[in-house]
Order: structure tokens, then C-alpha cells, then sequence
């Protein structure tokens, strides 16, 4: 099942154990909503009460070190993301530099 964080924290609340789940993944915990660290502070007292619950933890920025302190855990995988080049394209006309929808959709056309 996917849930959005405020979902699982309402499944959370029926079900305090989250006892019909095995995985739970977190996804861009960087991000820093109230529903993540809230999720956050479940998970972590969860993985202490039910030792068949596996967690992941996923995030582009945070700080793993910091993370897997808070988390108390053992086992950490990184995998490296990739980047791909951009190239940018400006088409300004000078004649209407302050109409920026013309702009727009000249650049589009």
C-alpha cells in the first residue's frame, strides 16, 4: 500500500503497532514536515517494540551520520545518486523584456 505521511500517521493512530505492515518506507525525510519528524519518532520507537518491522529511510540531503545517531541503527546503505546535464535556453526579446508572458511563449513556440 502507498500512503502520503498524513495517512500513515492516521493508520498510526488505529493502529498504534502498524501491525499490518512489515515495511515502512520514508520517503525525502529531508524535507521536514510535522507528519515526517512525527513519523520519524514512531518509526524509531517502533524498530524498539517490533524487532520483524524493517524500515527505509530515503532522502537525496540528509544528514546520514545525524540520521542513523537519531535512529540508533546498525546498517545503513548509500547508494550514490546520478545528475544529468541541463541546458538552458533564454530567448529574451528585446523589444518586450518586461512582458514576460510574451516571452514565455515565444520561448514555448
Amino acid at each position: 500500500m502507498y500512503f502520503t505521511d498524513g495517512m500513515l500517521l492516521w493508520e498510526a493512530i488505529l493502529d498504534p503497532l502498524l501491525s499490518k505492515y512489515s515495511v515502512i518506507i520514508l520517503d525525502e525525510i529531508h524535507e521536514r514536515t510535522i507528519n515526517t519528524d512525527v513519523l520519524l519518532g514512531l518509526v524509531k520507537g517502533l524498530l524498539k517494540e517490533r524487532l520483524d518491522l524493517k524500515v527505509l529511510l530515503m532522502s537525496a540531503t540528509v544528514d546520514i551520520p545525524k540520521m542513523v545517531k537519531y535512529m540508533d541503527v546498525e546498517s545503513v546503505i548509500k547508494v550514490e545518486g546520478r545528475t544529468f546535464p541541463v541546458e538552458v535556453f533564454n530567448i529574451v526579446n528585446q523589444e518586450r523584456k518586461s512582458n514576460y508572458i510574451d516571452n514565455i511563449l515565444a520561448a514555448i513556440l
